[in-house]
């Protein structure tokens, strides 16, 4: 278990938010459903790999 310190929001729609989260050299790409309170994770990767 860990806690997110920061994320990038990369959409601004109420609802359903797209972030991205540095871990040491790794990305996670994620989005968040706020209305049904769900995490996705989309993928994740070295932060060179990712994208």
């Amino acid at each position: 278990m860990f806690t997110v310190v920061y994320a990038n929001k990369t959409s601004n729609e109420s609802s359903y938010c797209r972030y991205r989260l540095r871990v040491g050299n790794y990305r996670v790409l994620f989005d968040v459903d706020w209305s049904k309170k769900e995490i996705h994770i989309l993928k994740i990767g070295h932060r060179r790999d990712v994208y």
